[in-house]
Formats: structure tokens, sequence, C-alpha cells
């Protein structure tokens, strides 16, 4: 975009961040000046430094308060009601309203993840409704009915990692226990 384009306060902060630039390179220019040992020379340069930031901080203030006085000039009077700047609108006894509020990273961030948690709860809920026709159902069924009519059962062991030397001591212990 060129500065045509740009809205005026988008121009000023530009302009605004175009004079610290300039300013950080006269610092860097500066500070490369200093002899090594020489702390007075040092002493001054940095004092001088803290007096050109200060004078920039101020006058950029100063700048953007004349910026958002001239806008409180400019209100414009319509036939029922009074038209003011978008930093100005505002009805009786409410907030002023924001135009454009962009959203910061971490609202981004925080929104992406509830449209991932969203996604998978609804896919959690999808799977749950189709689990009754799934193959691992399915095959579950049949081993069940097929145990059955062996007099025999399907026992659940927790995925733990001894998973198989549970399985093995639960079939161990049910020979001692009911003898064949």
């Amino acid at each position: 975009m060129s500065d045509s384009e740009l809205s005026p306060l988008d121009q000023l902060k530009s302009k605004h961040n175009k004079e610290k630039k300039d300013l950080q390179a006269k610092i860097t220019s500066l500070k490369h000046s200093i002899p090594k040992n020489d702390k007075k020379k040092k002493k001054e340069i940095m004092s001088t430094i803290e007096q050109m930031e200060g004078d920039l901080k101020a006058k950029h203030e100063v700048e953007l308060k004349e910026f958002h006085s001239s806008l409180a000039s400019l209100t414009i009077s319509s036939n029922d009601s009074e038209v003011k700047t978008p930093s100005e609108q505002t009805t009786n006894n409410e907030q002023p309203i924001n135009v454009e509020k962009r959203p910061t990273k971490a609202q981004k961030r925080r929104e992406k993840k509830g449209q991932e948690m969203r996604r998978r709860e609804e896919a959690a809920l999808y799977d749950e409704q189709n689990a009754v026709f799934s193959q691992g159902k399915l095959e579950t069924n049949a081993i069940t009915q097929i145990l059955q009519e062996r007099s025999l059962r399907l026992v659940e062991i927790a995925p733990d990692g001894d998973c198989m030397y549970n399985a093995l001591a639960y079939q161990i212990n049910m020979e001692l226990i009911v003898p064949v």
C-alpha cells in the first residue's frame, strides 16, 4: 500500500516508526564511536542518547494528541443525531465502539484449539453412533457367541504394558481355582 492509501493515523504511525529506526541508527553509530577505555565520553554519549530518546518520545506523544484533538473537532452533525469519528462513537451510557479490532495471536490460538476440540467431539460422536456396525464390534460379537457355545467367556485384561503376563497369570489362577 502506498502512503496515499493509508489512513492518516496509519501514516502518522509509519512516520513515527521511521523516526524511531533513524534514531536507533544514530544511537548505534554513537555507541560505536566511543573509545573502549573512555568512561567519561561513554557517560556523555549515554546521557545524550537518553535525551534524544526522551525528546522523540515527547514529540510523538504531542503529535498523537494533536491528531486525536483534530479528529475530535471534525464531528459532523446530521439532522437527528451527531456523527463522530470511530474512536469517539458512543451511545448514551455505553462504552466506545471498537470499529476494527483484530484478534491477537493468543485469541487466534484459542479459537483454533476450540475448533479442533469441536471437530474431535464431533468425530467421537460419529464413531460412537457407528460403533454398532464397526468391524471390531462385529468380530467381538461373533467371538463372544462362539465362546458361549463352548461355555467359555472373554476376559478383558487392562493394557498396562504387563498385559501378556497378567493374562497368563489369570489363566494359571483359574486352573488352580477350578479343576478340570
